[in-house]
């Protein structure tokens, strides 16, 4: 079975592990080659939510180590982050930039499969991480597949269905938990939705209409 390269592209610490974390738990089962790339920091989700918080470098800072953290528990090591800390809720002002950025990504990495937001996704940051992945992917010319996700919203196809072993979906809550930062703000109703039994893609080649 030949391993796999698997790049897997976050807005914010915690949307890999809320979309696909069961997927990446499989994959580092497998022995697959897993790179996490991290677009923002998520610092300013307490001002996005107009509550008082930590300043937002130590917003940072602490979602950075609570990242590592849930991808400990899924079966990825720190050194298979990267952090490009875009300004977080503007990421859509820097679409080039951070296609730039995720070019150069894929041509050192060279992954098989890309995990990424679709652009059905509602949140500003999401749906401009949608834009700026393929853009970097056809500029590189790769042929990866790209499984699409959404975390903001409803995904308007499921094309790729992947069921998960209980004590994968257990692993996955544990990563979860992690986010505790995330989870005072949110609540854990809120992440609790994504512990099902399957998790759900738009899988498409790029030669397809994305």
């Amino acid at each position: 079975m030949r391993e796999l390269r698997v790049l897997v592209v976050a807005p914010h610490p915690d949307d890999e592990t809320l979309a696909a974390g069961g997927t990446i738990c499989l994959h580092a089962r497998r022995g697959d080659s897993i790179l996490v790339v991290f677009v923002t920091s998520g610092e300013m989700v307490y001002r996005f939510y107009g509550l008082k918080g930590p300043d937002p470098s130590e917003v940072a800072r602490l979602k950075e180590e609570e990242a590592k953290r849930a991808l400990r528990v899924l079966g990825v090591s720190e050194d298979r982050l990267l952090f490009l800390r875009f300004p977080d809720t503007r990421v859509a002002e820097h679409v080039e930039e951070l296609s730039a950025r995720l070019s150069e990504v894929v041509r050192q990495f060279k992954p098989d499969v890309v995990y990424a937001p679709h652009s059905a996704e509602r949140h500003s940051d999401h749906h401009a991480t949608h834009h700026a992945v393929l853009r970097a992917l056809e500029r590189e010319r790769c042929n990866a597949v790209v499984r699409m996700y959404v975390v903001w919203g409803d995904l308007p196809r499921a094309t790729l269905v992947l069921r998960l072993p209980s004590d994968v979906v257990e692993k996955k809550r544990r990563a979860l938990e992690q986010y505790r930062s995330q989870i005072s703000i949110l609540g854990w109703n809120f992440f609790s939705r994504f512990l099902r039994d399957k998790e759900e893609f738009d899988e498409r080649q790029l030669s397809q209409r994305v």
